[in-house]
This record gives structure tokens, sequence and C-alpha cells, in this order.
């Protein structure tokens, strides 16, 4: 691995298990504790962006662009493939609060595990989506602008609203 990565003078670096692939370009950024993040090569990483996995693992395939303040949280699992555009002010969650005891407060009925979240490479996940844990967006897929993603999509398949839901094929 060269030494051929460019930070800026302002970026968090608050953990040490961050692997990086060559040329990767992180902007001010959180780079939070709590399990292993991976950057592949040539990828960019924008300003204001938090990357939390929270106990999980993180992992951004080659060539890929997170955009401003984004919010990765990792916990049970969070894959991002390759060549993926990832728009401003998208949130991925691959966690989410246990909450079905009335009797109990949410803060202390746990967590719950979906399985994590995998991104195919190439996707398009357009400014403000959200995708929530235990969802599969395959290859070449597009999301539109404020989509929540709280099912598979498949591969080639562009998804809009809340919840998303596919209305096309990329062709």
């Amino acid at each position: 691995m060269s030494l051929t990565r460019v930070f800026t003078k302002y970026i968090r670096l608050l953990r040490r298990n961050v692997i990086l692939g060559d040329k990767v370009k992180i902007e001010p950024a959180h780079l939070a504790r709590g399990g292993p993040i991976h950057i592949g090569a040539d990828s960019l990483v924008r300003l204001g962006s938090v990357l939390m996995p929270a106990g999980g693992r993180i992992e951004i395939g080659r060539g890929a662009s997170i955009n401003q303040y984004c919010i990765l949280h990792g916990e049970n699992g969070l894959k991002i493939g390759d060549g993926c555009l990832i728009a401003p002010r998208v949130s991925i969650f691959a966690s989410n609060h246990a909450y079905i005891k009335k009797s109990e407060p949410i803060r202390s009925q746990g967590m719950l595990d979906k399985g994590g979240i995998v991104i195919g490479d190439d996707c398009w996940i357009g400014t403000g989506a959200v995708i929530l844990d235990g969802t599969r967006i395959g290859k070449g897929a597009v999301i539109g602008a404020g989509a929540v993603v709280t099912k598979d999509i498949p591969s080639y398949s562009i998804a809009v609203g809340n919840p998303a839901k596919v209305v096309g094929n990329r062709v």
C-alpha cells in the first residue's frame, strides 16, 4: 500500500482500525470508534460525513463517493460496492432500536439485528435517501432523492418514494 492517501488537516480520526486504499481522499469528516472501517482505493469521503461502525464494520469499495453530510452507521455490518455514488445527506443505518414492549422504555430494550446492509457495485443513492437495516440494493440500482429503503431493491432497478418502490429499470 503506497502512501499516496490524501487528507485535509481537519480530519478527526478517532480510531486506529481504519484501512485506506491508495489515493483515498477524506475531507473534514468523523471516522468514529467501534469497529473496522475499510475504504477502497480512489474513493472520496466529503465534508461533514460521519462513519460510525458502532461495534460492526463499514466497508466502502473502490472508486466510491460519499458526499457531504452523510451518516453511515454500521452496527450490523455495512458494505458499499465499488463505484457507488452516495449523494449529500444520505443516512444509512445498519441497526435499529427494539421497541415492542410498551412496559419498558425503548432505551432499555436493546437493538435489533436484521442482518446489515449491502449496496452493490455502481449504485447511485439520491440526496436525502434513507437506507435501513436488513436491506440489499442490487448492482447498478438507482435510489431516488428522499426515498426510504425498507426492502431489497433488485439490480438495475430504479426505486423512489417512502417506502421505496421499484418504478422502472435501467436499460
